[in-house]
């Protein structure tokens, strides 16, 4: 309820010094977002952080990655917000090393969080969500405490700066080809009008409900089995899960899909073991098709990021085979546990929700 009321607060406050934004087209936004990726990640590689450089990147790709229409100020408001949280994720990922037990609490405290956010950020809920379950999950499975902490930070500041510098120079240069004013926003963030339960809407909290259940069903299972990337499943888990069997399905079935497509893809490009440079211009090429399609076409971004995981891990992995039956095998696992726990909670979902 307090976590509640305070995202109301800051939505409810404005500040007039900073009623402009461009809002980007998909082109320059995807761009954007990868060049903060970009830098986090050449920046992680530099320092030879290893598995870190990717919670490095991913909350600065997260944190530049908010697509909030409107006024400047609400973006940077929601941004800090992001940071915010990501940092908080990143310090419940260690916290969860503790015992089995605090580490079921706090997946509940997750699943819990992400419905809020999709409460109050309907239009931007994945791009929340999504890197703040990988910052959660890689932190959780990895032998990693302070430094997990300092470096989801880092990347997220970054993505933080540069949203901000990008901010102070659009109103410095005054694009009126494509401002909006505090009067020209009509968006509508909350709707107050739903049946609520515990001071969430009704979808939201099933959401929350229905995603506790899986992940704690995922863990178990990922402690059970002896595979290096089981994390995988809860990952994979949290972005295909969607209030609705049928919205799951499709997504699921596209996912793997493109899976098994960008498996073969990206087996074929590590066939010709690219050098560190080349490898890494890839990643970061494959990122920014993967964000420009992904809400295009699911299946061919599904198939994209399959391909830039590929080049991200390949070159450390040992059996390319062993990758690549763990990325669908997994998959699959998580698709299928989705599917079934949507025909358990089908009594009691009113409507179905594909959002």
């Amino acid at each position: 309820m307090i976590l509640i009321k305070l995202i109301q607060i800051t939505f409810m406050f404005k500040k007039n010094a900073f009623n402009i934004w461009h809002d980007p087209s998909d082109v320059e936004h995807v761009l954007f977002t990868t060049g903060v990726f970009a830098i986090c990640f050449l920046l992680g590689q530099s320092l030879n952080l290893g598995l870190l450089t990717a919670l490095l990147s991913i909350s600065g790709q997260g944190a530049s990655g908010i697509e909030m229409k409107g006024l400047y100020f609400e973006r940077l408001k929601v941004t800090l917000l992001f940071v915010l949280f990501s940092v908080l994720i990143a310090a419940l990922a260690v916290f969860a090393k503790t015992n089995f037990t605090i580490a079921i609490g706090s997946i509940i405290l997750l699943a819990f969080c992400f419905g809020i956010w999709r409460q109050f950020f309907p239009g931007n809920w994945p791009g929340i969500v999504i890197p703040s379950g990988v910052i959660f999950f890689i932190g959780y499975f990895a032998p990693y405490k302070l430094e997990l902490v300092i470096s989801t930070a880092a990347g997220a500041l970054i993505g933080f700066a540069a949203v901000f510098l990008l901010g102070v120079y659009i109103i410095y240069t005054r694009k009126s080809n494509n401002i909006k004013t505090a009067e020209a926003v009509s968006e509508k963030i909350l709707d107050v009008q739903q049946t609520k339960i515990a001071g969430m809407h009704k979808e939201h909290f099933l959401y929350a409900v229905e995603l506790t259940i899986l992940l704690v069903a995922a863990v178990i299972l990922c402690k059970h089995i002896s595979y290096p990337h089981s994390y995988w499943i809860p990952l994979t888990i949290i972005i295909l899960f969607r209030v609705g069997q049928q919205g799951t399905i499709q997504r699921f079935t596209e996912r793997l899909v493109g899976t098994i497509g960008g498996c073969i893809a990206g087996s074929a490009l590590m066939y010709f073991h690219p050098s560190g440079i080349v490898r890494s211009i890839m990643i970061i090429s494959f990122l920014f098709l993967f964000l420009y399609y992904i809400k295009k076409n699911y299946a061919i971004g599904s198939a994209l990021v399959t391909i830039y995981v590929m080049l991200l891990l390949g070159a450390s992995s040992e059996n390319l085979v062993s990758l690549i039956l763990e990325r669908i095998g997994f998959t699959f696992i998580a698709g299928t546990m989705t599917i079934m726990t949507h025909y358990i909670f089908l009594p009691f979902q009113k409507s179905k929700v594909t959002v």
